[in-house]
């Protein structure tokens, strides 16, 4: 058994891929003129839901 220590269960985690942040990362340098924030809709997942896809139970 695996003991993956979690201070709060309603952190989120967000998952992205590498070559959707790549993606992102040159959009947003392709197009920023200054002061623009760039935000990807992307899945999440709560940290306890995280950790029993990592070590199940």
């Amino acid at each position: 058994m695996i003991f993956i220590p979690i201070t709060d269960f309603r952190m989120t985690r967000f998952m992205i891929s590498l070559e959707d942040g790549v993606d992102l990362v040159l959009h947003a340098l392709e197009d920023m003129c200054g002061g623009e924030i760039y935000v990807k809709k992307i899945p999440s997942m709560t940290v306890r839901d995280l950790a029993e896809v990592v070590a199940p139970a």
